[in-house]
């Protein structure tokens, strides 16, 4: 008899094994996958390509559907695939793309919704971001602005998001703000030379400031440039006597300043949260580069030595 219940509960232990085993398979099974974009073979030219893969590529995400949450890698990748396809995208087709996707995540479930924001944000905006973006977060604000059932207290953080991202932009005049320089000599953008200006916002301690001002300094370019370029280095912050000390760092070329009570930063006027941030503006102070790394600037710099 004994013997009986032995075997009984080892049949009871491997029917229960079993049975976990075959759930667990089909929760993997019943996790949704997110597929790539399957042209169709009637679309053959390059816009008609890009038209529909813009406007198809979440086709197979189902925005009710929270469990797409249990593979955020997954989930990831797949946003991560679209804003670089984006990117490679005429402007138009982008925007109207993004468009698109930001009304379906406004429209999901919480979760999704939640989510899918966050990694807009973190991905389009913030400033160590490669896929940072300004053209398509802009385009992204705008709609969650218009939509009247997003929450009316995000909604004003959002609002701030939009207020910082569309001053400056390229084709637009640059702010005008007040400097005082080393030398004690007070100025603004707009009294400097009548000539093509590179502003670098900087922080006297930072790492990625001194490894872009290096970059600079043994740069021919900006080197050729700085006879036909006004170039000013403007601190934003308080720390005076770390300024006083940064100075050593520039070349002679360089007008070093500081922002005047740092109106800056305080009536937002430049986007100061990466540093350094550089802006490279024409003759009559219009943004050419915003935000711009430094070997775009050496680039753009370049290319206009050799026109001349």
């Amino acid at each position: 008899m004994k013997q009986n219940y032995i075997i009984f509960f080892i049949l009871l232990f491997c029917i229960s094994l079993t049975a976990c085993k075959n759930r667990n398979y089909k929760e993997v099974e019943t996790t949704p996958k997110l597929k790539m974009v399957e042209i169709p073979t009637i679309y053959s030219s390059q816009q008609e390509i890009e038209s529909y893969v813009a406007s198809h590529f979440w086709d197979t995400m189902d925005f009710s559907d929270s469990s797409y949450l249990q593979d955020k890698e997954a989930l990831d990748l797949h946003y991560s695939s679209y804003i670089n396809t984006l990117m490679s995208f005429p402007e138009q087709i982008a925007k109207k793309s993004i468009e698109k996707f930001t009304d379906s995540v406004l429209n999901a479930t919480p979760p999704i919704k939640e989510y899918l924001l966050e990694i807009i944000e973190l991905s389009l905006y913030d400033p160590n971001s490669r896929l940072r973006n300004e053209c398509l977060y802009i385009t992204v604000l705008n709609k969650i602005i218009q939509n009247p059932e997003f929450n009316i207290y995000l909604k004003e953080r959002y609002r701030e998001q939009l207020q910082i991202a569309t001053k400056n932009r390229v084709g637009e005049a640059a702010n005008n703000f007040e400097f005082t320089t080393i030398k004690g000599k007070k100025g603004s953008l707009y009294t400097l030379p009548k000539k093509p200006t590179l502003i670098m916002f900087y922080e006297p301690d930072c790492p990625a400031c001194e490894t872009s001002l290096e970059y600079l300094n043994n740069s021919n370019n900006i080197e050729l440039a700085s006879k036909s370029y006004n170039m000013i280095a403007v601190y934003t912050g308080d720390n005076m006597e770390k300024w006083e000390e940064s100075v050593k760092d520039f070349k002679p070329y360089w007008t070093i300043a500081h922002d005047n009570n740092m109106v800056i930063t305080i009536e937002r006027l430049y986007d100061r949260r990466p540093s350094p941030s550089f802006y490279l503006l024409d003759k009559n102070r219009v943004v050419i580069l915003k935000d711009a790394l430094v070997n775009e600037i050496d680039f753009e710099i370049s290319s206009t030595l050799k026109t001349k």
